[in-house]
């Protein structure tokens, strides 16, 4: 907070209060440092003045229905530009969350750090567990992981925490050949290292500064200090800051596609590529996103065109899934595509009836399915599906 006093001498200070409320920010208040005309302002009067209006921040985390509050500070030179910096956020004590776990049924791969967290596929696997929660904050998973007042929801609602600790720690069991008792406090070990790095993130003002910039911009910077598994989380985390205020995939795909058409590939699409693909990890935004389908045969062959690239939206259908489905099949979200495959997978192998609606065509339907897939779905794919191809078509020989 205390700084140079030739930091402030001939410059004008403006000050902006902010209120976040159901995930939007609003301005409260804006006022000024109180100087007259030709008055001296010393350090103590700019620390006196700073104090004060932090402390008039804060007194609306006592308003109900206030998430969060962050002050802005303007400095103007006598040159007549201007500078903005955010200088203090804090959130609201966390409201418990009624959100309720799902229940995951798909194995997990060893998670031992708190990036292993964040990663594909573990990824999917706690929007599983959070899903009623997702829905609820219009966020995703990933978000969930660099947020601070995210994961402090998560933290108080003690059903879905426990949850979260006991689903996974359980399918650590396996993927590590340890204990439960182990693997149960190494998940709290883990979970409580996200909540200091958030916690600390939350603090740091140049992930506001960040998230003003294009995404290419956000990469160049952020790359030329940190690398690894440090640069994934500062990416993240800006893009997390970025999204506040916007709810739901829709949002989220904006960014991503706004990223590649800033012309970001490669390593630096990756984030983004993650971050849409968690949008994906969202059933109903899936078949928001195919628009009406008759039966889930139907919507299954569509998914596997939208990730093969030949996806033919419905009229009226939202630009952003127009564009997503050109992104995937020009090629510049491989996680995605592979996202979209592998619920294509799923669905397949999960023994869902693919005509619910007119059951003696199952048989003819099913095997009308595999022709289409076998022709349309990469090699590795079409592997993973034969093995659920015969156990429906095993199922259908006992049941029908």
């Amino acid at each position: 907070m205390v700084e140079s006093a030739k930091f402030f001498h001939g410059r004008k200070l403006t000050y902006e209060i902010y209120v976040q409320s159901q995930g939007r920010w609003q301005l409260r208040q804006t006022m000024d440092d109180g100087r007259e005309p030709g008055q001296e302002f010393t350090e103590q009067d700019f620390e006196r003045v700073e104090k004060n209006v932090i402390k008039l921040a804060s007194s609306f985390l006592s308003v109900t229905g206030v998430e969060s509050i962050k002050v802005v500070r303007e400095r103007e030179n006598p040159n007549g530009n201007s500078f903005a910096t955010e200088i203090y956020r804090r959130d609201a004590p966390p409201k418990k969350s009624t959100a309720t776990p799902k229940v995951l049924a798909d194995p997990l791969p060893s998670i031992q750090t708190a990036d292993d967290l964040s990663s594909r596929p573990v990824a999917r696997g706690l929007s599983v567990i959070l899903r009623e929660f997702l829905n609820q904050s219009g966020v995703t998973a990933l978000e969930c992981l660099h947020h601070n007042s995210v994961f402090k929801r998560i933290n108080a609602n003690d059903m879905l925490y426990q949850s979260l600790v006991h689903q996974v720690a359980t399918k650590q069991v396996e993927a590590r050949k340890i204990s439960l008792k182990t693997a149960t406090q190494d998940m709290h070990r883990i979970l409580d290292a996200v909540q200091a790095r958030c916690r600390t993130a939350s603090q740091d003002t140049r992930y506001a500064e960040l998230s003003r910039l294009s995404y290419p911009e956000i990469y160049k910077q952020i790359s030329s200090k940190a690398s690894g598994n440090d640069r994934r989380f500062q990416l993240f985390t800006t893009m997390t800051r970025r999204l506040e205020g916007s709810s739901g995939p829709l949002a989220r795909l904006a960014l991503g596609l706004q990223a590649c058409e800033a012309g970001a590939t490669g390593e630096m699409a990756e984030p983004v590529d993650e971050l849409v693909a968690n949008c994906l990890d969202d059933p109903q935004f899936v078949m928001d996103m195919l628009g009406n389908q008759p039966s889930l045969a139907a919507a299954v062959t569509e998914i596997a065109h939208f990730a093969e690239g030949s996806f033919k939206p419905a009229p009226m259908i939202d630009k952003e899934v127009i564009q997503l489905a050109e992104a995937i099949g020009a090629g510049h979200l491989p996680l995605s595509k592979a996202e979209l495959w592998s619920r294509v997978v799923r669905t397949v192998d999960s023994g869902a009836p693919l005509m619910r609606k007119d059951p003696s065509k199952e048989a003819k339907v099913t095997r009308s399915l595999a022709a289409t897939l076998k022709e349309m779905a990469p090699p590795d794919i079409w592997q993973q599906l034969v093995p659920a191809v015969a156990r429906r078509v095993e199922n259908l020989k006992n049941n029908y």
